[in-house]
């Protein structure tokens, strides 16, 4: 991997960055949509104003938008990346096993970002006070946290998370004698 061109090396490091701010992003978005609920359950805590839990939901997406760009960025030069890299693959397994990782998960992030999109529009094309008192912010967010789909969330990020210790601990690495 030492001899990668200085291309290479740049979408590399551009993946990297963007691999960072998503997956980090996603983990503070976590808790910002966690916060509005009971802890292990999918109540809504009952001291929580619709105000208050709308303020909440439309932090939530408006940071939406940075981590779905970040996560594009990402999914796009990846594709880039495993070109550049094809022959660098098969002696560096761990590398194949982060991209095969990534891409299956993709389906689901996906699914999640589109409840995320369809968020951060409705922040953008209703006023402040009328979002505040609108009901429909916090349907889709409840849809965003179905039992279905937060499991399979769930199972996204520890998809991601695993990806990441590939990449610190590069296991399946042909060794060089």
């Amino acid at each position: 991997m030492k001899d990668l061109s200085t291309g290479a090396k740049s979408i590399a490091s551009l993946v990297a960055v963007c691999i960072i701010l998503w997956f980090g992003g996603s983990i503070v978005r976590f808790v910002i949509a966690f916060d509005v609920f009971l802890p292990g359950t999918l109540t809504l805590k009952p001291f929580l104003s619709p105000i208050e839990v709308n303020a909440t939901i439309r932090l939530f997406a408006i940071t939406g938008f940075y981590t779905a760009a970040c996560y594009a960025i990402t999914w796009l030069f990846s594709i880039l990346l495993i070109i550049l890299l094809k022959g660098k693959l098969k002696a560096n397994g761990w590398l194949f096993m982060a991209f095969v990782l990534f891409f299956l998960a993709s389906p689901i992030e996906m699914y999640q970002m589109w409840f995320d999109i369809r968020l951060l529009e409705l922040t953008q094309r209703i006023d402040y006070r009328t979002l505040m008192a609108s009901n429909d912010m916090l349907e889709i967010f409840m849809e965003r946290f179905s039992p279905k789909l937060n499991g399979i969330g769930f199972i996204s990020i520890l998809t991601h998370f695993t990806m990441i210790l590939y990449f610190i601990w590069q296991p399946l690495k042909k060794k060089t004698s």
